[in-house]
């Protein structure tokens, strides 16, 4: 043996004991020493298994290299040794492992008690002159280190004995009830599997210090309470992938034996929640919501828990075989505590009391246990009534619901001193009844029999109190009043009924939003949104990731479902914190303004930047600002405002309508526009709509459409020309362009070209052009399930999982046998335009794209790519779980790029791609392109001719490679482009437009390029479009929603 093997084996044995000491060595809550199994493993694989290899020859040194076991021996898979190879060599044993391979000791085992008296391990042990039952005593008690719980996505393992390692970096008593304690873990992400962190990601840490690591919670039941635990268990299982509810990630047993006996405990791990809904509402530095669009947000978001209620009471599991069955199911304990907030959104939890049955049209249940404050009166009788007992309906989650509904609008309109006071209330008139009346709880919403009068009372209170920018409350607390708060149980409306009723009342609040009360100027409202984002005096447990706070510690055992909100002493005193959904509200409205200025410097080359910027103002109708048909008074003065009730003299602008106020800026005083006027006003759509259809005006200037209201008289639109400049109807909370319509300005320069939008096709697009069609205001998420008929893209997301089995991966989904006749051997690449500009449809961009996905599961072998428009640092290739696409999506929304979109550039990425892999390369390729259309334009270049450049570029060196790729390019369309607009502007649409019909010919490329409106009515179209000649040529016409009026489709 040379000497530089000696020394390579001796550096190799020197590397393992020091990452054993460090690298790998890990701590958990109870201070007990374990290693990362994965990183071992990985070591001893490294370099074609060289590490391993000169590991065994290093131990093995000292015995003249007689071994009776090889490499291939360590690594093979049915006798795997690697980790009990690592345990011999921390014990200086290593040269005893070819005894423990052939007497099966393997890492398959390794976990199992081993036999210290067994004789022919013992005796092959003496044989090797060394102590048998010091070598396995030693074995036996380090091997526990080495094997730390394996963390899994629904594991079910059974541990028994005390020896077992918990890999917890932190285990923390954060709860405790009459029958479980809950606890929070951290777990560090290098012992999870990949796919489990993919699923759990928002579980991550963002707290530096924690980077890595993974919150969940455990709730644990001791032997006393296994019915429970196991009822859970079920319950969990069966609710498993329904969104609104907290999901269990797994469970194990842990059997023990100590002093007293044997114990044993059941523990379920779960998604961890920064707070139940009192502990939100009693954050200190969480405040209610205030503006229109906060409230709304919050009211939808919250109302989400209604949507897990309604799974919960008609849920359909579908089996690993394939089959569907339905089951009626009852929560039977909604309460606040039962409500969490998970990374920003209400979930449903806590199934202890859940029961299910099969499916019955009038479904009846014996309920065991609940939460006598929230409970209905029909549960409080039965446990008044001994011995008695009486099968419930699903009713009684209705109850539930309501009174959390009650006292969450109480924190919406009164904060948390609200709350506080209205337990008194209800407390002060229970204890007012007769003894024999009253319920069980001390504070709850009925009187045994009814609901309480105060109840209604304080109802009547909070209408009263609730701010002029609420659209939405008011309406909430009718419905809790006159359907839901009902002695009668068979009166209560039931839960399906009341999501349906809730999407009524959103669309009816959206509606609304086109009245703000407020005037706020863009200045303020970028500030408000800055302090917003700006990090409180002393962190929440929110917005720190909810780390291991001591603070956590101090809960006490619940009680019999009282609030464990704070006493009114106890609140601290006001600090800078967060409103609730302020930043997801402001950050939408500023978007609005910006794209109004956009649309301002592209239609007027004279205004800048620095001008739109010096005063922009959202100016809105209330009803007390209403002022007479008058005619306005044009300011001359760029920060002169008229205060409401102030008249306006007869001369001035003589265009002003009814009901408008608004703010005039000028454009930059140059000496050929000194008096060029842009405005910005809002308006009432009660006193102003757009036109019901119309094309190119007369003139130079273009109408938009407004995409909300009606019609606009005749006289509105008639006067273009010369004299004429785009007036933008903006709304405060949404930022959403109500509509814009020429409007007249008096004296101005003679010298002042007409403003001409211009297009690259050889005609002005039409006005309500096929894609201009906006997404509605509600979030396809709620309404794909019950208006299936008014999207084909709702029809065909009901269809898909209908036939989808509950999986979180594609892989078990069955192939679409239409897409899979024409898509074979062919990568698609979804790429999406993550400009701020498609902020307003990005919940209909994600439904989209998580559609079409699910459509093409399995067609891509490697798996779909999602690239982002961008830096690039969101993509994700090879997705291969349902769940990645949303996910994505969802995350990027949060990152939507303030500048203008370089599709270029994101093109020139995707296309160098293609070029350096080769493997890649030798595929066929199809991008589809999500986009509104409006990207970034050069300097002195037509918008979208370097793109078109990057295309022909690209296809015309496919065509120079290889002749046999020209073929298939010209025939097969190898290589294809499939835009989806989502533009509302005609000029960029057109622009789509003429990358589909008139570039390819042009430039004399083959026809690889397809676009289609968002909303076509074919939906494999919208893959098929840039690969089939048939699909290419079925562009339909606007659909009579479209070209008649835009309220037919809006809110169906």
């Amino acid at each position: 043996m040379t000497h530089n093997n000696q020394s390579y084996m001796d550096a190799a044995l020197e590397e393992f004991r020091q990452k054993l000491t460090s690298e790998w060595k890990r701590t958990n809550y109870k201070d007990q020493i374990f290693y990362l199994p994965k990183a071992i493993k990985a070591w001893m694989a490294a370099g074609d298994r060289q590490n391993a290899a000169l590991l065994l020859e290093a131990v093995y040194k000292d015995r003249g290299f007689r071994r009776d076991i090889t490499v291939a021996q360590l690594f093979k898979e049915q006798t795997r040794c690697i980790i009990v190879f690592a345990i011999l060599v921390s014990l200086n044993y290593g040269h005893l492992i070819s005894v423990f391979h052939q007497h099966n000791i393997t890492d398959y085992r390794v976990d199992h008690d081993i036999d210290i008296q067994n004789s022919n391990l013992s005796r092959a042990l003496r044989n090797e002159r060394v102590d048998p039952i010091k070598v396995l005593t030693e074995f036996e008690d380090r091997k526990w280190s080495f094997t730390p719980v394996n963390l899994t996505y629904l594991m079910h393992p059974s541990l028994s004995g005390s020896k077992w390692i918990l890999p917890f970096k932190e285990f923390i008593l954060i709860g405790e009830g009459g029958t479980a304690k809950v606890y929070q873990v951290l777990v560090e992400g290098c012992l999870l599997p990949r796919d489990f962190r993919e699923l759990v990601r928002e579980a991550s840490n963002k707290v530096a210090d924690l980077a890595g690591f993974y919150e969940f919670a455990i709730k644990e039941y001791d032997h006393n309470h296994a019915e429970h635990f196991k009822r859970e268990r079920e319950a969990f299982m069966a609710i498993r992938g329904q969104e609104g509810m907290v999901q269990c990630l797994g469970d194990f047993e842990h059997h023990q034996q100590a002093a007293q006996g044997p114990q044993t405990t059941y523990n379920i791990l779960l998604e961890f929640g920064q707070f139940h809904l009192g502990e939100f509402f009693a954050e200190p530095q969480t405040y209610p919501p205030v503006l229109q669009q906060e409230i709304l947000l919050f009211w939808k978001k919250f109302f989400k828990v209604a949507d897990a209620i309604s799974s919960i009471h008609e849920l359909t599991h579908t089996t690993e075989g394939g089959s569907t069955r339905r089951y009626n199911g009852w929560h039977a304990d909604i309460k606040p505590e039962n409500i969490m907030r998970v990374y920003g959104e209400f979930k449903l939890s806590d199934f202890g009391f859940a029961k299910f049955a099969n499916y019955s049209n009038r479904p009846l249940s014996y309920i065991d246990g609940g939460t006598a404050t929230y409970g209905a009166p029909e549960m409080d009788t039965e446990r008044r009534m001994r011995g008695t007992k009486t099968a419930l309906t699903q009713a009684i989650d209705v109850w539930s619901f309501a009174c959390v509904l009650s006292v969450t609008a109480t924190w919406a309109i009164l904060g948390v001193q609200g709350v506080l006071q209205y337990e008194q209330v209800r407390e002060s008139a229970i204890r007012d009844l007769p003894g024999d009346r009253r319920p069980s709880s001390s504070a709850a919403f009925h009187n045994g029999t009814k609901v309480l009068p105060e109840v209604l009372e304080w109802h009547q209170l909070l209408r009263t109190c609730r701010r002029e920018s609420d659209p939405i409350t008011d309406k909430i607390l009718d419905l809790i009043d006159d359907r839901m708060l009902l002695a009668d149980p068979d009166e209560r409306i039931p839960i399906k009924e009341l999501c349906s009723k809730r999407d009524a009342l959103v669309e009816e609040a959206e509606r609304a939003l086109k009245r703000p009360e407020v005037q706020v100027s863009q200045p303020i409202l970028e500030k408000l949104l800055q302090f917003d984002r700006e990090p409180p005096t002393t962190s929440s447990k929110e917005d720190e990731g909810s780390t291991m706070y001591p603070a956590r510690n101090a809960r006490g055992k619940e009680s019999q479902g009282k609030s464990r909100l704070p006493k009114e002493n106890s609140v601290p005193q006001a600090k800078p914190g967060k409103v609730v959904y302020r930043a997801e509200a402001l950050s939408t409205a500023l978007e609005g303004v910006k794209d109004i200025q956009r649309q301002t410097r592209a239609t007027d080359p004279g205004t800048t930047a620095e001008t739109n910027n010096e005063f922009t103002s959202f100016l809105t109708w209330s009803p007390v600002d209403v002022t007479p048909s008058g005619r306005g008074q044009q300011a001359t003065d760029p920060m002169q405002t008229k205060l409401p009730g102030e008249p306006h003299p007869a001369e001035g602008n003589p265009r002003r309508e009814p009901g408008l106020t608004a703010q005039e800026f000028p454009n930059p005083p140059t000496n050929e526009a000194r008096d060029g006027r842009t405005r910005v006003v809002t308006a009432s759509p009660e006193t102003f709509t757009s036109p019901r259809l119309s094309s190119i005006v007369s003139g130079s200037a273009v109408g938009y459409p407004d995409p909300i209201a009606g019609e606009i008289s005749a006289s509105d639109s008639q006067r273009v020309g010369p004299y004429t400049v785009q007036r933008t109807l903006m709304h405060l909370q949404t930022g959403r362009s109500l509509s814009t319509a020429p409007e007249v300005v008096l004296s101005p320069s003679p010298t002042r070209a007409p403003l001409v939008m211009s297009s690259p096709t050889s005609s002005a697009p039409r006005f309500n052009t096929e894609g201009t069609r906006p997404c509605p205001l509600y979030s396809p998420y709620g309404h794909y399930q019950t208006k299936a008929e008014s999207f084909a893209m709702f029809k065909e997301r009901k269809e898909l999982e209908g036939r989808v089995r509950k999986s979180w991966s594609f892989r078990k989904q069955e192939r679409d046998k239409d897409l899979k006749k024409i898509i074979e051997d062919r990568d698609i690449v979804f790429v999406v335009d993550r400009s701020s500009t498609m902020g307003q449809c990005w919940p209909w961009v994600t439904f989209w794209v998580e559609t079409l996905a699910m459509k093409l599961a399995r067609l891509d072998d490697d798996g779909l790519d999602l690239v982002f428009t961008g830096s690039g640092n969101l993509d994700h290739m090879g997705c291969k779980h349902a769940k990645e696409f949303k996910t994505r999506m969802d995350k990027a929304q949060r990152e939507l790029d303030p500048m203008p979109t370089d599709m270029a550039g994101c093109l020139s990425r995707i296309f160098s791609t293609y070029r350096q892999n080769r493997k890649y390369a030798r595929r066929a390729l199809t991008l589809i392109v999500v986009t509104d259309g409006s990207w970034s334009v050069p300097a002195n270049r037509q918008r979208g001719n370097k793109v078109e450049d990057n295309i022909v570029d690209f296809v015309n060196e496919l065509q120079r490679t290889s002749q046999d790729v020209h073929d298939k390019v010209k025939y097969r369309r190898w290589f294809s482009i499939q835009f989806v607009s989502f533009a509302t502007d005609p000029v960029a649409h057109a622009n789509l437009k003429h990358l589909d019909s008139v570039m390819w010919k042009e430039r004399g490329i083959p026809d690889v390029i397809d676009t289609k409106p968002w909303d076509h009515s074919i939906v494999n179209n919208l893959i098929l479009g840039s690969l089939h000649e048939f699909a290419d040529d079925s562009d339909e016409e606007p659909s009579t929603a479209v070209t008649g009026s835009t309220s037919a489709w809006r809110h169906p």
